[in-house]
């Protein structure tokens, strides 16, 4: 399950990164991973 979601985040990293547009876009990505790292080890 934790490879499942590694392979989602990425997935939602390179999304965003894509759609990215100046240092705002950037950190949302940092908040959402960062929160996502979170609820996984949450559930741990």
């Amino acid at each position: 399950m934790n490879s499942q979601e590694n392979k989602l985040l990425i997935k939602i990293g390179k999304h965003f990164e894509a759609n990215a547009s100046g240092n705002v876009a950037v950190g949302a990505v940092v908040v959402i991973a960062l929160t996502l790292v979170v609820v996984g080890f949450s559930f741990i």
